[in-house]
């Protein structure tokens, strides 16, 4: 998990990651469920106070990836890479903002970002900001929880609205 904190006259934020991996998904959590004393972590980065607020967060080509953003339902911010602290207008990506549909989760599967809505799979391909491009992969099969996106038997698995899917 990823948790944020406020240091007394600092005005930085803290994300102490204890998973950061190209598989695993990490998540922000909001300030009503933040724990008072957060576990230390080998994987600290530190954010500044202009880094997107977003609900689901991971590692992309050794960019950070944000998304899950109040205000913005269809896009997923990066950070510069290797610079986990900065995010500028020009990383942020657009993931098909004429569907209707708004962003529950994202995982890193087989080289590509997958980018869930409600309703609809994309998947991101590209290894920087400028050459990335999404493709749909469904348009009637999402995920409902980004909590519930696991890899099992090297099938990408996740819960929608009708059942378990899987993507390979």
């Amino acid at each position: 998990k990823i948790y944020r904190t406020n240091q007394a006259g600092d005005t930085r934020y803290h994300f102490l990651v204890n998973t950061i991996t190209n598989t695993e998904p990490s998540y922000i959590i909001t300030e009503d469920t933040f724990p008072a004393d957060p576990p230390d972590s080998i994987y600290g980065f530190v954010f500044d106070a202009q880094t997107p607020r977003g609900k689901y967060a991971t590692i992309y080509y050794n960019m950070a990836a944000i998304t899950g953003i109040l205000g913005q339902p269809h896009i997923v911010w990066f950070s510069e890479p290797g610079e986990f602290h900065s995010f500028p207008q020009k990383t942020r990506k657009f993931i098909a903002s004429d569907d209707g549909d708004y962003i529950t989760g994202g995982y890193v599967y087989q080289g590509n970002y997958m980018i869930f809505k409600k309703h609809h799979l994309y998947k991101l391909a590209g290894s920087n900001v400028n050459n990335m491009q999404w493709f749909l992969i469904s348009d009637n099969v999402g995920c409902v929880d980004a909590k519930s996106i696991k890899i099992f038997n090297d099938i990408l698995v996740w819960a929608a609205e009708d059942g378990i899917w899987g993507y390979d």
